[in-house]
This record gives C-alpha cells, sequence and structure tokens, in this order.
C-alpha cells in the first residue's frame, strides 16, 4: 500500500543558463512507471484531505491543508493529482497530475502553474526492461529498480501484518486495529509503534507512529495518519483522510488532460543505466504499496 501520498508524479526540468550564456542540461528525474497493479481492479474516484504538521520560523505549529484525488477505470487508467495552495497566500494553487493509459502507453504530466503539458510515450508492457529515458534526456525510468521496489514495500507490509498478529511483538508494537467502514467500503486498520532511542548515540527512529487503513477492495490506503519524531526540521505530524468515494467508472472527461496547456511530446527509449545517480523511484502506486 501506499506510504506517501504526495504525489508521486516528477515533471521534467527547464534547461537553466549558466553564467557563459550556455544551456546545461539538468538531471534527469525519475517518470512514473505506470506498471499495472493487481490489487488496483474495481473502477472508483476518491478525494482526500492532507494535513502536514510542522514548526514554523516563530518555533510555534504551522497547519498545512492540501487535497488528493485518484482515478482508476475499468480500461486500467489511473489519474493521481495534488492540489497546493501557495505557502505564501499571494498565488494560485498549484496542480500537479500524472495519467497513466495503458490503452496506448501513454502517460500524461500537467502542472497548472506552468500551463505545461508533457505526453509521454512509453514502452510496451512486454519492453518494460532495464532503463529507459525520454528523447530530451530529462525524464529516467528504471524498471527493474522500481519492481524491486514495489516488492520490497510488499514485503514490508506482509511483515507488518505477521507482526500485528503477534501478541508478544512489542519492539516495534505492532496493533491490528480491526475493520472499520469508510463511505461504504470495508478497511483493515494497522497502528506500528517505535520506541524512542535507548541512548545519545543511537539514531532516533524515522516514524514514533504509523497508522494505515487500507481497502483490500481499492487496493490503496483510504486513511493514514503518521507521528514523527519532534524536530525543528521536519513535519511532525501527517494525515491523509478520504473525503468522497465513488465506486463505479469515472466519467471518461476525467481522463482528458487540460487542452490549453502547452504540449511537450516526447518518446521514451531504452538507455543505459550505468552511471545514474541514485535516484528515488516516484510515488507510483505500484512501486509505494
Amino acid at each position: 500500500m501506499r506510504a506517501s501520498r504526495v504525489l508521486v508524479a516528477v515533471t521534467a526540468v527547464l534547461l537553466i543558463e549558466t553564467a557563459a550564456g550556455q544551456q546545461v542540461k539538468p538531471k534527469p528525474r525519475w517518470a512514473a512507471t505506470c506498471e499495472s497493479d493487481p490489487k488496483r481492479h474495481v473502477p472508483y474516484s476518491a478525494e482526500f484531505n492532507l494535513t502536514n504538521v510542522y514548526p514554523g520560523t516563530d518555533g510555534n505549529l504551522v497547519t498545512y491543508n492540501y487535497s488528493e484525488t485518484q482515478a482508476f477505470d475499468s480500461q486500467g487508467r489511473s489519474l493521481e493529482t495534488t492540489t497546493s495552495p501557495d505557502p505564501n497566500r499571494k498565488g494560485p494553487p498549484q496542480t500537479i497530475a500524472v495519467e497513466c493509459d495503458p490503452t496506448n502507453s501513454t502517460q500524461y504530466q500537467w502542472d497548472s502553474l506552468r500551463k505545461r503539458l508533457i505526453v509521454l510515450k512509453m514502452p510496451t508492457p512486454e519492453k518494460r526492461q532495464g532503463c529507459w529515458e525520454s528523447e530530451h534526456g530529462d525524464l529516467f525510468i528504471n524498471f527493474d529498480l522500481a519492481r524491486r521496489l514495489s516488492a520490497n514495500a510488499a514485503a514490508q507490509t506482509n511483515r507488518i501484518d505477521e507482526m500485528a498478529r503477534d501478541p508478544d511483538r512489542r519492539d516495534p508494537l505492532v496493533e491490528d486495529l480491526g475493520t472499520m467502514t469508510l463511505l461504504g467500503v470495508e478497511v483493515q486498520g494497522t497502528r506500528t509503534t517505535w520506541p524512542p532511542a535507548k541512548s545519545s548515540t543511537e539514531p532516533e527512529p524515522r516514524y514514533v507512529m504509523e497508522e494505515h487503513w487500507a481497502s483490500p477492495l481499492l487496493g490503496t490506503w483510504l486513511q493514514q495518519e503518521v507521528d514523527y519524531p519532534p524536530s525543528s526540521e521536519h513535519n511532525v505530524k501527517w494525515s491523509r483522510r478520504v473525503t468522497n468515494l465513488t465506486l463505479k467508472d469515472p466519467e471518461p472527461s476525467t481522463f482528458e488532460p487540460p487542452r490549453d496547456y502547452t504540449v511537450v511530446t516526447q518518446t521514451m527509449h531504452q538507455g543505459s543505466c550505468e552511471n545514474r545517480i541514485d535516484h528515488k523511484a516516484p510515488g507510483a502506486l505500484s512501486a509505494s504499496q
């Protein structure tokens, strides 16, 4: 199941000008793998509210709210968007979207502030091995690495499920919260609590507590909450909750990219995996569950 939800989509980066007036191509960024996920087979559309709580410059806690949407249809098309307000409250909100369309092996990415739509022609499923990059060299996918990360995440989820059924498990403490219904869909809950560092030389755990409510029917988390160790450098609390859910095929217009954006069409081609920096795979659903 997904551990984020930042939308895990990465847009192309513009070329930057050097002091000498030359254009230097930035390092390539991950594109979504758009791999099919056997856990996702029921059409639906959903809306989520997300909240970050973090220390402000004055030391007081600041609450930042944003939103996500998900859509998945019976043809296997998926769309995920994240809409974030301007933190300075001076500009419009920003929506970043990634759509995967297996019917034509195409990925669409758009950004409401740049007014830019990237149409990325992907390899067909049987060719998705090794490393691929866009013709401009600004988007990159390592399919093998993404699959390994997905398998590792699935194994971790299975381990947590096993620990939740172990009454003697204490480090970390994993609790099976049973089931409940969210907007007509049954979800299963798990809470994991990590002990604090035992000494000043031992690093603090990444999380204090994680609580996740997963829908086996939809293959995604519908409610999450994470508490972090106290820090002046990062969030102290993050939560994500479904606010609207429809169990049927989304309207076809849901998957139509904006028509008034600048369109950049690129085709991916197979490349070398050597001399690549250690990219982190994007938060595509199949790679983060």
